[in-house]
Parts: C-alpha cells; structure tokens; sequence
C-alpha cells in the first residue's frame, strides 16, 4: 500500500518541472549571494532608541527599516499650498514633548542640588539633531548615526531636511504612528534611557571592566555587603569591626562610621607593628 502511494506522489512530481536540476541550483544560488550581497545586509540602529537590529533588503518583515523622517500633510480644510511639517507622523508640540533636547534636560537633568545636565552640552553634541518647522527650528535628542542623505552638504550639518532617511525599529514606529494620539515609546532615549558613552578609561587606558569594578570603592563595596548579606547573614551596616587574620580587616565597611572605624583600627595595628619593630617616633597618618 505504502509502495502504491509513493509511486503516485512521483507520477504526480513527473508531470511537472523537475524539481531538482543544475538551473534550479543555479537559481538559488544566484538568489542566495543576490540577497546576502554587501549593499543589502545591514545592522542598523533606531535613532529612537538606540538598537540595533539585522536589516535584509530583500527581506518583507524586518525588525527596523528606513524612514523619511520629514513629511508635510495638508491643512485641515486647505489646499495644498498651505501644508504644515511633520516629524515622524508628529507636530512641533508632540515632537517637543516625545523627542525634544530641552524637555529631557528639563525632566532629567538635574543630578544634585551642584550638578545640572544643562552645564554639560557638550555631552550632547553627538546625540542630536535639529528638525526644522518652518517658523521654527526644534532640537531632538536622537541617535543620528545611521542617517543618509543624498546630499552631502545635508550630511555636513546637524540639520535634517526633507531627504534624510533615518532607521525607525518597529517597536517605536507603532507607537509614533498609535491611532488617535502618539505616545512616547518606551524605549526611546528620552524616556530617561540616555547611557552616553562608555567610559574614556576603556579606550584611553585599555583597561577592561572587570578591572574598573575592582578599582571603584563603591561597586566593590557593593558586593560584598551583598555577599555578606546572603551566605554570612550579617548585617553589612554594623559598627563592629571585624578580623579575618591577624593584621588583616575583613572587609573596609561603608558608608559612614563603619568606614571610619576600620581606618582607625587599620591603623592602630600600624602603630603598634612599628613601634615593635624599634622605631621611637610614630608615623603621622592622616584621618579622613
């Protein structure tokens, strides 16, 4: 029975093209370089967020495509002539609230009562792009990397103009484009996302993260209060200065008195190791 059906499905296959030949390789594999050609694969990077994602040309559904982001639609009621500028399917206002340099400091800016966001612009400098509304040039916080223009005097200035092209992930794309009213996306840099760039040391000292987390007293103080806290169940804030070999202070507690109490302990066995040692003068360590 198994043998009967078998030679039906190839009678069946017999009576079309083959469906393995040399032209059909040759056709898939034409299609294949076609489609994994240099201009045609892409890692692209949201200028809403910051992501990056795969981009196949020839592919239907991606993750991110290429946007025009400036449009004009018409007037409510006018003729074409009179048209107002669109960022991304938002006004002036929206795009100020969702995507605007000053609405972010405004919101995010300050750090401390001494550190304000806006006495460093500089930081800035590389994220940002200027949009223009006609009456009214507004500043974005963006990633502006992958921006394309054919013109190249467009690409010399932080300006965009109706030609730019800019990639846009979905994620964000179906938020800027929600029916009825637009809303921020979730992952967009100005919704407190902005990480900036990676420390200067990584690059300029060739140092690797592993060894700047040993070097910072905080995040090492961190972990072991964190270590502490669930095999040793002690509390890591106690005043009690504890040894785990002679001479050697377990771990330098922090923040406050316990910090203290350790450099003092720290170095009361100083003193002692030099004065047994014969020296009659004391070494002066400073106190913090």
């Amino acid at each position: 029975m198994l043998g009967s059906y078998n030679e039906a499905i190839a009678e069946v296959v017999r009576q079309g093209a083959p469906l393995a030949s040399f032209s059909i390789d040759r056709r898939c594999l034409y299609n294949y370089t076609r489609a994994l050609r240099d201009d045609a694969v892409e890692s692209l990077m949201c200028f809403s967020c910051a992501r990056r994602f795969p981009f196949l040309a020839d592919r239907r559904s991606n993750d991110i495509s290429w946007e025009v982001v400036l449009g004009r639609v018409g007037a409510d009621g006018v003729d074409d002539v009179e048209q107002r500028t669109v960022f991304c399917n938002l006004g002036i206002e929206t795009t100020k609230a969702v995507y605007g340099l000053e609405t972010f400091i405004a919101k995010y800016g300050r750090v401390s009562d001494e550190v304000h966001l806006s006495n460093f612009r500089s930081e800035y400098d590389d994220w940002q792009l200027t949009i223009p509304f006609g009456h009214e040039d507004v500043k974005i916080l963006c990633c502006p990397e992958d921006r394309l223009c054919k013109d190249e005097a467009c690409m010399a200035s932080s300006t965009a103009c109706p030609r730019c092209c800019m990639p846009l992930c979905n994620e964000c794309k179906s938020y800027l484009h929600k029916k009825g009213k637009p809303a921020m996306p979730p992952v967009a840099l100005t919704n407190d996302m902005m990480v900036y760039y990676a420390p200067r040391e990584l690059y300029t000292k060739n140092v690797t993260v592993m060894e700047m987390i040993c070097a910072s007293v905080c995040l090492t103080s961190m972990i072991c209060f964190t270590l502490e806290a669930k095999y040793r169940k002690e509390n890591p804030f106690d005043l009690d200065i504890e040894w785990a070999l002679e001479g050697m202070p377990r771990v330098s507690h922090y923040p406050g008195k316990s910090f203290c109490r350790s450099c003092e302990g720290l170095i009361e066995k100083m003193f002692r190791i030099c004065r047994g040692s014969g020296r009659s003068s004391a070494i002066s360590c400073p106190y913090f």
